[in-house]
């Protein structure tokens, strides 16, 4: 009897053991398992909402071309192409126009450099081709730019134009002139800031930081194209979403200069979503219809 009860005593300790060893365990276990599958389902709604986020881009640059106006220039402009074909007398009237001149826009492509002069009642755009000039007329572009690149200029440009003009070096346009003592202004950086700053995520956008005003996976503001803290506005998308207006795609326009130089303004003169507003109405009212379209999508 005493034997019987001895083993029925030592069986229940060693479950009573058991118990408290496997339980804890199994509730880690368990543990583990729910936060497993909760971070799973969390990560695919995550992966939902960039997908959709992706797919109404897609969509809003597919309306964004049917239904954006023309782009409209700050002021009137002119453009000066420089060629094998210019002659002596014109650079002399660029040169001129550019010691009056305090603030540029420069644009770089593969095979041309434009540069806007942005003066008070009319912007001059420079077209420079890469070529073989002769040296009287290499001479005068080298003293254009020596104007131009002084350092009480401002040169504004879309990103970084360091390592690009470092590319025209050359081809002799720029002397001896030293690019770091030059006043380059990056207007991508600063127009990302003042967007986020001015078009605000809506109250019920599932960006988690969104009181940081910046962009997220999350976000599912239409207005905000891009979902990314690293994400740079393209010039193109900078000019669709702030006024409504579509530039040229190609890679050799000069409105791009033109564009910057407006992107600029609203940037230095710090306009609200109000102006905007007032500016889109004031300047496409032949097209209110299709502007309040588009504000509606954008819920602006």
């Amino acid at each position: 009897m005493f034997t019987f009860l001895e083993s029925m005593t030592n069986e229940s300790t060693l479950a009573t053991w058991l118990n408290l060893f496997f339980n804890p365990l199994l509730s880690i276990l368990l543990g583990i398992l729910i936060s497993t599958l909760f971070n799973y389902y969390q990560l695919q709604n995550v992966i939902r909402i960039i997908q959709s986020s992706n797919k109404q881009i897609v969509n809003r640059n597919n309306i964004e071309m049917k239904d954006l106006s023309n782009f409209i220039s700050l002021k009137p402009y002119k453009i000066v192409k420089i060629d094998q074909n210019t002659s002596s007398d014109k650079m002399d009237e660029l040169i001129t126009e550019a010691k009056q001149t305090k603030q540029f826009t420069f644009v770089t492509f593969q095979n041309l450099i434009e540069v806007e002069f942005n003066q008070e009642s009319q912007s001059i755009i420079a077209e420079i081709t890469i070529s073989k000039y002769h040296k009287s007329l290499q001479e005068k572009i080298e003293q254009l730019f020596a104007i131009i690149l002084d350092s009480s200029n401002l040169i504004q440009a879309w990103g970084d134009i360091d390592s690009t003009l470092y590319d025209w070096y050359d081809h002799d346009f720029f002397g001896r002139k030293n690019l770091y003592e030059i006043r380059f202004v990056n207007r991508q950086q600063a127009f990302k800031t003042w967007y986020n700053t001015t078009f605000r995520h809506n109250d019920n956008c599932g960006q988690i930081l969104h009181f940081l005003e910046i962009d997220g996976p999350l976000c599912t503001c239409s207005h905000r194209p891009y979902k990314s803290s690293t994400d740079n506005w393209s010039l193109w998308m900078a000019i669709a979403f702030t006024f409504h207006e579509n530039i040229n795609k190609r890679n050799d326009d000069f409105r791009q200069c033109l564009a910057i130089t407006k992107l600029s303004m609203v940037i230095q003169e710090n306009w609200n979503h109000q102006t905007v507003q007032n500016y889109i109405k004031e300047h496409h009212s032949d097209q209110t219809v299709k502007n309040e379209h588009i504000s509606n999508i954008y819920h602006i």
